[in-house]
């Protein structure tokens, strides 16, 4: 889903591919969205400062 994602298509392609519906997908990419940028500011950004 998240490489799809990154390769730009939109959540009614991804949605397809997947079998869920496009509002499911973009829910489902803004909150793994969130857990990486949370996750990424927790350990001091990328050269762990």
């Amino acid at each position: 889903m998240i490489l799809g994602y990154l390769e730009g298509l939109d959540a009614s392609s991804i949605g397809e591919v997947t079998g869920l519906s496009a509002g499911n997908v973009a829910t489902k990419i803004h909150r793994i969205k969130a857990i990486l940028a949370a996750r990424f500011h927790q350990k001091g950004g990328p050269h762990g400062k």
